[in-house]
């Protein structure tokens, strides 16, 4: 029996975006199980915030990727190598050192380094790795092969700071486990996709690693932009899907259990802030070129910015000098909304807006959503998501990004943030 998908190309989160159907375009839904070694039929189709189908969803041409992956996995054991495609490294375990990482870098080239160039390592976590050369200048990407990872891993490089004349080249590898499950070839149907998502395969048995169930996450991707995001369980076998249920039916209580005392769960008050930006106005735009990502400022000065209703005990929900939502605890959940007014110059345009809770080394975005503009005139918009706060969260802050498709002017950005749940009392 196949599953039909139904995703949200607008909705409020990449979370939120796999809805019920046609009928109920705003309703999230789980996404059922998956059982280790069973095949599953998935019917995909994108739909519009009205119900409609979107004008992508069934054509030919449409980049569709869908793939079900452990969240933050990396190799937990063997070796890989770097090169910088002229050289190659000798193996370097998994969880290499900085140092480590460094010396069989610097080795390449008769220890003239990466490219004739000494560089400088610095580990930001498991299978993550800095790299900034010493010198100034353009030098080629990194990349790396896997030897005997496992789980099954790529190894990517990436520039995050580019190297010229005047400034040193700084790279970002990263050891990633590949999707326990991935599916990019996708059959036509009327008016969507079908294709068969397989857990029978071997990174499934070794993520399990004898547990009964694993969470995982389900991700789809149109033309590589994230459409959705949402937590999945694998189980080992069928019997660990009827026994999770089980597990959820309360036991009867019985005369032992009467006159117990229970203590109330405390919770803070839900409260809210409005912050206007008065820096960007109608009369001194903010001009991004097409293509540009572009950090969000609001410097919480405009006259419609108003901070009486923030919960007692809190000073801010948005930190005005660095411009980034700043969530109070851990386990906090927040509703907000995104308003600016933007000028795309051109019809059928859009602008990507982004929530980033990295520190820039890498980014971490969580919140990922497509404006589309249908006319080319100003327009004022809105984007709404739900988000929670976890640690790295309320370490980090959160920072908005705008990347339009075409030059735009952008101006009166604000921001509403309204938290609706915190656990601490």
């Amino acid at each position: 029996m196949s599953i039909n998908l139904y995703v949200n190309t607008e909705p409020q989160s990449i979370a939120k975006a796999i809805v019920q159907g046609t009928t109920q375009p705003q309703a999230p839904i789980p996404v059922r199980e998956f059982v280790q070694g069973a095949e599953q039929t998935i019917n995909l189709y994108l739909i519009d915030p009205d119900g409609s189908y979107d004008s992508r969803s069934g054509t030919g041409g449409v980049g569709v990727k869908v793939s079900i992956a452990a969240r933050n996995a990396q190799p937990t054991q063997g070796t890989f190598t770097l090169t910088d495609g002229t050289a190659t490294t000798s193996a370097i375990a998994y969880n290499a050192s900085a140092a480590t990482v460094e010396a069989a870098l610097n080795a390449l080239n008769s220890n003239t380094g990466p490219s004739g160039d000494l560089v400088d390592v610095v580990k930001k976590g498991d299978g993550c790795y800095i790299v900034t050369y010493r010198t100034v200048g353009a030098v080629a990407t990194l990349s790396g092969t896997s030897v005997d990872l496992s789980p099954e891993s790529s190894i990517v490089g990436a520039e995050s700071i580019a190297g010229d004349a005047t400034t040193r080249e700084q790279q970002v590898i990263e050891l990633t486990a590949q999707p326990l499950i991935f599916q990019d070839t996708w059959t036509q149907i009327t008016n969507g996709w079908s294709a068969t998502l397989s857990a029978n395969n071997t990174r499934i048995v070794q993520a399990l690693g004898g547990a009964d169930s694993i969470q995982a996450y389900i991700e789809v991707k149109i033309d590589d932009v994230v459409l959705a995001q949402q937590d999945v369980t694998i189980y080992a076998s069928a019997s660990n899907v009827f026994a999770a249920a089980a597990a959820q039916v309360p036991s009867a209580l019985t005369t032992s259990d009467i006159g117990v005392s229970v203590q109330p769960y405390q919770v803070y008050p839900p409260g809210w802030a409005q912050y206007e930006d008065s820096v960007y106005t109608s009369s001194n735009k903010l001009s991004v070129t097409a293509g540009t990502r572009t950090m969000v400022t609001i410097d919480g000065l405009g006259a419609n910015t108003n901070k009486t209703y923030l919960p007692s005990g809190v000073s801010d929900f948005w930190d005005a000098t660095n411009s980034e939502i700043t969530p109070e605890n851990i386990g906090d959940s927040y509703d907000v909304r995104f308003d600016f007014v933007a000028d795309p110059g051109q019809t059928t345009e859009s602008v990507l807006v982004e929530l980033d809770i990295g520190d820039g080394n890498p980014s971490i975005v969580i919140v990922s959503t497509n404006a589309a503009f249908p006319e080319s005139q100003a327009q004022p918009m809105s984007v709404n998501f739900s988000i929670f706060s976890l640690a790295t969260f309320v370490s980090n802050g959160g920072k908005i990004y705008v990347t339009p498709t075409s030059n735009f002017d952008f101006w009166d950005f604000s921001v509403f943030i309204k938290r609706d749940f915190s656990p601490s009392a």
